[in-house]
C-alpha cells in the first residue's frame, strides 16, 4: 500500500508551510523487491556484520583472559600459608573450647 500526502497548513488562509508526503506500508521483502529502501536494507545488514564480527571478537579475548594462570610459590612460602591457616584454626578452638 503507498500513500501519497499534501498537506499544507496555512493561518488566516495564507499558506505557510507545505509538506509532500509519500509513504509506503509494505513488509521488507516486497519493499526490496520493488526497489524501495534497498539502501537501507544493505547499511542494516552491513552494521549487523560489523556487530557480529566485533563480539566474535570480544568473546576470543575474554575466552583467552579466561585461562588458567599456573604460577609457582617461592620455596618456603606454601608452608608458612598453611601455618598461618593452621594457626588461625587453633585460635579459634581456643576460642570456642575456653582454654
Amino acid at each position: 500500500m503507498v500513500l501519497n500526502l499534501d498537506l499544507i497548513i496555512c493561518v488566516a488562509d495564507i499558506p505557510l508551510l507545505g509538506v509532500n508526503l509519500k509513504a509506503a506500508l509494505a513488509g521488507m521483502e516486497t519493499m526490496l523487491e520493488y526497489g524501495l529502501m534497498a539502501d537501507w536494507g544493505e547499511a542494516q545488514r552491513a552494521r549487523a556484520r560489523e556487530r557480529l564480527k566485533a563480539d566474535s571478537s570480544t568473546r576470543l579475548n575474554r575466552e583467552k583472559s579466561l585461562q588458567p594462570v599456573k604460577t609457582e610459590l617461592p620455596p618456603g612460602l606454601k608452608d608458612q600459608i598453611w601455618e598461618n591457616i593452621l594457626n588461625k584454626e587453633n585460635e579459634k578452638w581456643v576460642k570456642v573450647s575456653g582454654i
